[in-house]
């Protein structure tokens, strides 16, 4: 392997490691490798003695005890808004549904088709009609459907994040 091609290598291994800090250690092994050149040691040898840049990536990130730290992303804090906001939709026009049926319990009427009517007057042709039920513009059991699957989707989504990263940190 070519010296350029360690380095590449070693690099994108330390990715995890602080700008400063990475540089730091591919400044000390391009020193290393240009020393044992300049010894007349050949380009791949000096390669080879450092050995793989896994290998070499391992030993450092362990002394350098790299935290895994734990990003949302945007795409993870989008879904946990979409979970929250139906949840709390759907929480309150169930709340709504139950307010509004006790209430109408209370006067002994049906909410699913009740028709109220009132025509002719004492004064004259007064009139006042009411007819249908009492709905939602979104049916709260729909909502509370999304709102499960938006919860399966933030939490599969969140674990699947959380294996990736387990899997590239080796």
């Amino acid at each position: 392997m070519k010296k350029e091609q360690f380095i590449k290598n070693l690099r994108y291994s330390l990715r995890k490691l602080k700008k400063d800090e990475r540089e730091k250690y591919i400044a000390y092994y391009e020193e290393i490798i240009s020393d044992m050149i300049e010894n007349g040691v050949s380009e791949e040898e000096a390669v080879a003695h450092q050995g793989g840049t896994k290998e070499v990536a391992e030993e450092i990130l362990r002394e350098n005890a790299v935290k895994r730290e734990f990003k949302i992303g945007w795409i993870g804090s989008l879904l946990i808004i979409l979970t929250l906001l139906s949840g709390t939709l759907s929480g309150y026009l169930m709340y709504q549904e139950y307010r509004i049926k006790s209430e109408f319990a209370e006067i002994h009427t049906e909410i699913a088709n009740e028709t109220v009517s009132i025509t002719g007057g004492s004064d004259g042709p007064t009139s006042v009609f009411l007819a249908g039920k009492i709905t939602f513009w979104v049916r709260p059991d729909i909502l509370i459907v999304i709102t499960v699957m938006m919860v399966i989707i933030t939490i599969s989504y969140f674990i699947l994040d959380y294996s990736r990263r387990s899997r590239e940190s080796g």
